[in-house]
């Protein structure tokens, strides 16, 4: 989580001051802003397997009288195995713990639910030919799924065409790394607050404003970069 925050923020900053180097702005930019997004779905997953995994470190909070059948399913494989979605695992752990689910048609499940479905895209990439601004605009050519999904949830890419297609080129800029860490961050920190407030694998607002300060820290000669 600290590491898509830390990306997101610095692809601000190459979106504010450039390279004039083609080469190297529309490389680094990439590579941050593709490396946010994946790093905030990890999280998702890494952090829900995680806490299954410590079950014995929720003895002696209110959730300790689940801790051994949590521990069992897990081992069992539920919902360890591949074969249960992300967010899944969220849901199942608020049930096993007796606890009303979320709200699959409201935030915060709604934002990382296009989470996960944009780091599907990315990582199961398959090309396809996009509109431009303007025949998308007049309807001779639909959208593509993403576009429908994500327009207007955040600032499209500035460094990009004024009619580049919405995907991937306006979609994959720092507003939308930073709308998928926010994204993470409310949805795992909705599902701690309600299920294990003092889980040690919660992580805290404090921890991500942290990260996303040293994001933002313009100078970084001083850790050789």
């Amino acid at each position: 989580m600290r590491t898509a925050i830390v990306f997101a923020e610095r692809a601000k900053l190459v979106e504010a001051n450039p390279p004039k180097n083609a080469f190297e702005w529309t490389t680094l930019h990439r590579a941050l802003v593709a490396s946010s997004v994946l790093s905030s779905a990890c999280a998702l997953e890494a952090t829900v397997n995680e806490w299954f995994s410590y079950s014995a470190e929720i003895r002696g909070r209110k959730v300790e009288a689940k801790r051994a059948q949590i521990a069992k399913l897990w081992e069992l494989g539920i919902p360890r195995t591949a074969s249960f979605q992300i967010l899944s695992k969220y849901q199942i752990a608020l049930t096993q713990l007796g606890l009303e689910i979320f709200d699959e048609g409201a935030e915060p499940y709604q934002n990382a639910r296009s989470l996960v479905d944009l780091r599907n895209w990315l990582v199961h990439y398959e090309p396809s030919w996009e509109p431009t601004q303007d025949f998308e605009s007049d309807g001779t050519n639909p959208p593509h799924k993403r576009t429908k999904r994500l327009k207007g949830k955040f600032p499209v890419n500035p460094l990009c065409h004024k009619q580049a297609p919405f995907w991937p080129y306006k979609c994959l800029g720092a507003g939308c790394a930073v709308w998928a860490a926010e994204s993470a961050f409310a949805f795992m920190d909705s599902f701690f607050e309600r299920a294990d407030p003092k889980s040690t694998s919660r992580i805290g607002a404090a921890v991500f404003e942290k990260a996303r300060k040293l994001g933002r820290q313009a100078d970084w000669s001083a850790y050789g970069v």
